[in-house]
Parts: C-alpha cells; structure tokens; sequence
C-alpha cells in the first residue's frame, strides 16, 4: 500500500495522504506494519509503481504490451487482467507502505495517456469496470484503511519509531534471564524490547 497511488493508497483512497506533522516516513512505515492484518486482499490489477511479478507468470502471460502502452498507464492492467483470466490471483501486501511520488514521469501527457489506456482496457476487458469496485468497496481493503488510520495515531507514541527486538529466553532461573533483562533495561530507550520466555519443560 501506499500514500499516492490511487486505488492502492492508505489510510485514504487516492493520493493525498500526508504524514501526521513530525513523523517521517520510517516512522509511519513501521507503525504501519505493527498494525496491519496480513489480509492480503485479492485485486484485479497491481500497480506498476510497485509490482512483483512472479516468473513463471511472466513466462505463461507474456511481457507488458508495448505496442498497445508505448508509454505507459495501463500496460500493468492489461497484464494483470491476462494474468487473471490465466488463473493467476493479483494481492495487495497490506503489511508493507511503500511512499510513491507519483506522476514524475509522465509531467503534462499523463491525462492524454490514462484517457488512452483506459479506453483500450475497456475494449479488451468489459468485465475490468466491475471488476476494480473492489478498490473501493472491498472488505479487506476497508480494513487495511482503517489499520492505517490507526497507525497514524500510534504515531503520536514515541516508543512506535523505535525498532523491535525480542528476546527469548528458555529458563525462568539463573543468570540468563537475569542479563536478558538488564540488557532490556540498558536499552530501553533506543529499543522496543519484547521478551518471549519458554513455559514448559
């Protein structure tokens, strides 16, 4: 997910979603993955910015349409709606925010080329209108939204920009979890320490 990629972004859809004021992105990354769900929603299409495609996919459906896209917006969809009615399933990773700075490439024909595309998506794919409703209507991704709109405010928690270490111990006794705890301690202010101890013999 992401802050300006359209159907893909979080907490809101579209490409308007700044940072709460003083948080940095590492910062809103991470509070953003202690937060989500690993729904992974299912999806038509990905979203070229950020997409892994996986080979033996690629191999299957064929590279993006060049001839079609020559420079670019919608090449992604038409492959991804190939991909689909291949079998192939596209999902979202609701547990990682990549920031986008969108529209760079393209500067003043990015209007004329997605009126382009999506006109050629339309015409190969009559079931592609339907079919994107879940970007906005979804269950998943209604839920991933709202994870993301709490991790703003555990943004406001200066303990969520810290990085997470675990500790696991497997004996209550001795100095084990004796120095555990104080290497804990020492490092409560740099660290998110977690402590995972063994309950059974």
């Amino acid at each position: 997910m992401s802050d300006r990629a359209g159907a893909f972004s979080a907490p809101e859809l579209g490409n308007d979603n700044g940072l709460p004021p003083g948080v940095d992105e590492i910062t809103f990354a991470r509070a953003f993955r202690r937060r989500a769900l690993g729904l992974y929603p299912q999806v038509p299409t990905g979203n070229g910015f950020c997409m892994f495609i996986h080979r033996a996919c690629l191999d299957e459906v064929g590279a993006l349409d060049v001839a079609a896209f020559p420079r670019g917006y919608g090449e992604e969809n038409d492959f991804c709606m190939r991909a689909g009615r291949a079998g192939w399933l596209h999902l979202i990773d609701d547990r990682t925010y990549v920031f986008h700075d969108r529209s760079k490439s393209f500067g003043s024909a990015k209007d004329g080329l997605m009126k382009a595309g999506r006109a050629v998506i339309d015409a190969r794919y009559p079931e592609y209108k339907k079919a994107i409703r879940v970007f906005s209507h979804g269950d998943d991704l209604a839920l991933a939204r709202m994870q993301a709109r709490r991790s703003q405010a555990d943004c406001l928690n200066p303990r969520v920009s810290l990085p997470r270490t675990l500790y696991v111990v497997a004996t209550q006794t001795g100095g084990t979890p004796q120095t555990n705890l104080d290497l804990m301690a020492a490092l409560q202010d740099s660290r998110d320490a977690w402590l995972l101890r063994c309950s059974s013999i």
